[in-house]
């Protein structure tokens, strides 16, 4: 983690603690921290509410987390229920604790937990939005596009209305042309989603780009200029693979900004990404 850069950009977002609730079991019968989120709530009525996953390779990450005094995810809560959209904020499982499908019935159950309770705090729930950076974009796209984790909820992937994907990493990790050619990046995800396959069967299900077909939400795809070419082209293999397939879908490149820079930008006032991420959710 690059502290100076985030002691730099970091702009605090201000939200009246009575509009943050903190903590709450999407799970109703788990006590492991790993399984809440922290919603914050805008003070007007029938808003628009984003599920934010935060990313971390799939192993390390919190929604609490706080480098040198500045809390990342937290301070986009902040910033976009000041903003008048509702955001959940969420935990889920880490590696090796638990396999990496696990990881995605976690955001699945979180995702239907703000749909079936946005309502009860002002939010409208046929407004919601999934959105998640580096692991946590990979976790909202899979769970937008694959239909079986919100099915497994009682929820069909249509309650999803769009998607912001920010420095997405591993979204299809199943062609020689998607990682590195080096094969330390290969090696890289298959610590992560091998879990004991030693064929590369593994390296097909955990990419997400086969579920895209024409009834795949909006999306809104962002990365940074100054990231490496390897989380580049993972962006804009979804990308292309959305426009080919008929999805609506915006592709924008932050510039000078690198992995961890990227999610900086969402909770400040500047340049291309907040304003893209309003303008996505007030368009659909």
């Amino acid at each position: 983690m690059d502290f100076a850069s985030v002691k730099v950009m970091y702009q605090k977002a201000s939200l009246p603690d009575s509009q943050i609730h903190k903590d709450i079991a999407y799970r109703e019968s788990s006590t492991d921290p790993k399984q809440r989120l922290d919603l914050y709530v805008p003070e007007r009525q029938n808003w628009p509410v984003l599920v934010f996953i935060h990313g971390g390779g799939w192993n390390t990450g919190d929604k609490a987390y706080d480098v040198a005094g500045s809390d990342l995810y937290a301070n986009i809560g902040r910033y976009f229920a000041s903003r008048g959209i509702g955001t959940a904020v969420i935990n889920y499982r880490l590696l090796p604790h638990v396999n990496w499908r696990e990881q995605i019935r976690d955001a699945a159950a979180a995702t239907a937990w703000v749909y079936r309770n946005a309502a009860r705090y002002g939010g409208n729930p046929k407004r919601l939005f999934l959105s998640g950076h580096s692991a946590g974009a990979q976790l909202a796209a899979r769970i937008a596009l694959d239909p079986e984790p919100l099915k497994k909820e009682g929820f069909s992937k249509g309650i999803v209305a769009g998607v912001i994907g920010v420095s997405g990493a591993g979204y299809e990790i199943a062609s020689k042309r998607s990682i590195s050619s080096t094969g330390g990046l290969k090696t890289y995800y298959a610590k992560r989603f091998a879990d004991g396959d030693e064929t590369d069967a593994w390296a097909k299900e955990a990419s997400i780009l086969r579920f895209i077909d024409k009834t795949a939400p909006p999306f809104l795809i962002l990365y940074g200029s100054a990231e490496t070419n390897d989380l580049k082209q993972q962006s804009e293999l979804l990308a292309k693979r959305l426009k080919s397939s008929g999805v609506p879908m915006e592709w924008i490149v932050i510039p000078h900004r690198d992995h961890i820079q990227t999610v900086m930008t969402m909770s400040r006032e500047e340049g291309v990404t907040t304003p893209a991420l309003r303008h996505f959710i007030e368009k659909y």
